[in-house]
């Protein structure tokens, strides 16, 4: 099987309200970034869910986890 390879992404923040959660992701090759839904799209990357400490995101069956505070 091919190697997974790090798309790149970066979890700059989230914001949790009562009635949405979003999470600002952006991309290390460039600026551009986006508050990003639980549900919606960025990069060709689903985001799944997001909670007060990292963004969890999917693509073609594989699955990876944005942190807020990498260690």
């Amino acid at each position: 099987p091919p190697v997974p390879v790090d798309p790149g992404l970066v979890l700059g923040g989230v914001m949790i309200k009562p009635d949405f959660r979003k999470a600002y992701v952006f991309s290390r090759a460039g600026a551009n970034g986006a508050w990003i839904k639980e549900g919606e799209d960025f990069m060709g990357w689903k985001v799944v869910s997001i909670g007060k400490g990292g963004a969890k995101l999917q693509q073609a069956g594989r699955s990876i986890e944005l942190l807020l505070y990498p260690e």
